[in-house]
């Protein structure tokens, strides 16, 4: 028979037991929920983003709408001809010179005394060489002695006629007709000859400034009557020329001639839009033939459509978040599993891509003349939110058949 004191160890026994599995089962639990929140936060922490591709935008239509700027044909730079301290500016920014105008003058008193002193040397061998010509008549001097002076009077004529010119070119007038757009010097300060005093936006001639993206510009023989709205009056232009090397941004400028119209003065520097008609027969009939043999449209590349709300800014730099596929980390492996397991959307990375933008559309997308490839995947909105290399969950696109995203 077992003895009570058998039976008492055993009761205790089993009593431990109970207790270290009770205390084993709520660290399992924890554990369990400690991991749940933690993915949970993880998965949380993860944004989601929407994604779309660049639209190829072709000139295979009839006419292309690009940005330009209107503009003064030249702006002129004022300056006088001789040194010396500024005594007066007549003009103010935005004044109306007309050409001829006195705007300026220096203080003109040395510049006077130089002119006297020239004119005095100049008059007494004047009278002189009337003496020496008489000499001469009666043969007193020898005809050396009468050209030495008469030479040295012809001399003296040109150093006073230098001299006085040293006087008018104190006073500056307007090489152009136009507005005044800086006042560079003003009374008392002390120029230099040569050096800028104001500048003068000549507005007799007026042009538009348009910026070919490079698949524009490779097509540019086919772009013909280009038209402008400027105020209320729509404009035929006359192409000036095409600037045939690309700018830091990779566009190409050209240059169209607005005819006379003195309205115009008044929108420069404004932004309008060119509308260029697109005649395909203009590269000798070549892309036609080849259009007629594979029996497709010609078109060629004139830059890419992106949402405006996908492109961000560093200072003046433009750029897009582009999806890299795949995580290079165990903990984004993690995530991306996480993500998977539980059938939210795909987890991966983006890295920042700097774009180049040639304008904007009608409807208000951007167009992209580099940077970018028809294949990219880019975040669609909230761009300014994320950082390079940033972890980022891509929302599926919506089916047609759920209108409002209620299924």
């Amino acid at each position: 028979m077992v003895s009570i004191k058998e039976l008492s160890h055993r009761s205790k026994l089993l009593s431990l037991r109970r207790q270290a599995f009770a205390v084993l089962s709520a660290v399992a639990v924890s554990a369990s929920l400690l991991c749940s929140c933690s993915s949970k936060e993880k998965d949380m922490q993860i944004p989601s983003v929407i994604v779309t591709t660049p639209v190829v935008e072709t000139l295979n239509s009839t006419s292309i709408e690009l940005p330009a700027t209107v503009k003064e044909a030249s702006t002129v730079k004022a300056a006088f001809k001789s040194a010396g301290e500024l005594l007066s500016v007549s003009v103010r920014e935005g004044d109306y010179v007309s050409k001829g105008q006195l705007i300026a003058t220096l203080d003109d008193v040395d510049y006077q005394l130089g002119v006297d002193a020239a004119r005095s040397q100049y008059e007494q061998l004047r009278g002189e060489l009337e003496r020496l010509t008489k000499l001469h008549d009666r043969g007193s001097i020898s005809d050396n002695e009468y050209e030495k002076a008469k030479a040295g009077l012809e001399q003296l004529q040109v150093q006073l006629t230098g001299k006085q010119h040293q006087v008018d070119y104190t006073r500056l007038y307007a090489p152009v007709s136009g507005y005044v757009q800086n006042v560079l010097s003003h009374k008392g300060e002390m120029v230099d000859a040569g050096t800028p005093v104001l500048t003068i936006i000549d507005v007799t001639r007026m042009q538009v400034e348009v910026n070919l993206p490079q698949g524009v510009y490779a097509q540019r023989q086919s772009l013909t009557d280009p038209v402008a709205k400027i105020g209320d009056k729509t404009y035929s232009l006359k192409v000036s020329g095409i600037i045939p090397k690309a700018d830091g941004t990779q566009m190409y400028r050209m240059l169209l001639d607005l005819p006379q119209d003195k309205t115009l003065a008044q929108y420069a520097g404004a932004n309008v839009d060119v509308e260029f008609r697109i005649d395909s027969h203009k590269d000798g009939g070549k892309a036609d033939a080849k259009a007629g043999e594979n029996n497709v449209e010609t078109s060629t590349p004139a830059g890419m459509l992106i949402p405006m709300s996908s492109v961000a800014y560093d200072d003046v730099q433009p750029y897009v978040w582009v999806l890299k596929e795949g995580a290079s980390s165990s903990d984004a492996g993690t995530d991306a599993a996480n993500a998977s397991a539980s059938g939210s959307g795909k987890t991966t990375t983006v890295t920042r891509q700097d774009i180049t933008i040639a304008g904007t559309t009608p409807s208000g997308d951007v167009i992209v003349s580099s940077g970018l490839n028809a294949d990219s995947r880019i975040v669609r909105s909230g761009v300014k939110h994320l950082h390079q290399g940033q972890q980022v969950k891509v929302m599926p696109p919506k089916s047609p058949s759920n209108k409002g995203g209620l299924l």
